[in-house]
């Protein structure tokens, strides 16, 4: 129950915040945060999926 709790407890903290930023931010400030997030985020995906994709590529021509 405590684990439920957690749960719901976060996701009003998430759509309280989210709803203070959508209604003190100016669109050009929220459009300019979204799209330096979607930079950064999939900068960190690509590197990450780089590094698991090198490492599978030595697993698999290592002969021993």
């Amino acid at each position: 129950s405590s684990l439920m709790l957690l749960q719901l407890l976060s996701r009003g903290v998430t759509f309280a915040l989210n709803q203070a930023l959508a209604r003190l931010a100016s669109p050009a400030v929220f459009g300019t945060a979204s799209i330096q997030f979607e930079l950064l985020s999939s900068t960190i995906l690509f590197l990450s999926r780089e590094g698991v994709r090198n490492a599978l590529l030595r697993a698999k021509s290592d002969p021993g």
